[in-house]
């Protein structure tokens, strides 16, 4: 009797044993893997945002270039269309049409082309253009007119996807972009532009003469 009761206290001993072993592995491999995870996790890379490099810079020029010179032609052409058939003459003699179709007022017009150059390059430039005196472009009686007697052909053709860009940040770049003038001659224009409240605009354009 005293045997059978010796026997059976060891089979319950080994049995203890034998769970707490597998308790404590199954514990450490819990361990084990949740440690890999968070090394595997911690490899990762945290996403940074690119800088502006050349080849964004490129794509903006690709897009400013033919806007701007749509302005050029604008500001310093007199190529908006007009209605012929109602003439205007200012006290300076010269003669004005209402514009068609796409700016109804000196406001709209300006308010389109800033947001591709700088206020400062258009007081400097294009805005020179509106002086009172000669103004290619004026409001009569609340409508846009353009001065028929300052209108002028020709045009420059561009190739910015040829340009080449010579300095860019995040804030800033500068690029030299081809073109050839009314006389067909090749030519390169120096441009700036500046990112403004995430609009880029041009800041400098400096054609070659």
């Amino acid at each position: 009797m005293v045997d059978k009761m010796k026997k059976a206290i060891a089979l319950i001993m080994a049995a203890t044993l034998l769970s707490g072993c597998a308790a404590e592995n199954t514990q450490s491999s819990q361990t084990g893997d949740s440690s890999q995870s968070v090394s595997q996790q911690s490899e990762i890379p945290a996403e940074t945002e690119k800088a502006f490099d050349e080849e964004q810079a490129l794509e903006v020029i690709n897009k400013l270039i033919p806007t701007a010179d749509r302005f050029y032609a604008i500001f310093n052409r007199c190529e908006l269309p007009v209605d012929d058939k109602t003439v205007y003459k200012d006290a300076n003699g010269f003669r004005y049409s209402p514009v068609k179709g796409s700016y109804q007022t000196l406001e709209e017009l300006k308010e389109d082309v800033e947001h591709y150059f700088t206020k400062e390059w258009l007081d400097g430039n294009f805005y020179l253009n509106l002086d009172e005196d000669f103004a290619f472009y004026k409001d009569i009686d609340g409508v846009l007119c353009k001065n028929i007697d300052a209108e002028s052909k020709g045009e420059n053709v561009w190739s910015p996807e040829n340009s080449e860009i010579t300095a860019v940040s995040d804030e800033e770049f500068t690029a030299v972009v081809p073109y050839v003038d009314v006389y067909e001659t090749p030519r390169t224009a120096e441009v700036k532009a500046v990112n403004e409240g995430g609009e880029w605009k041009i800041e400098e354009w400096v054609l070659e003469r």
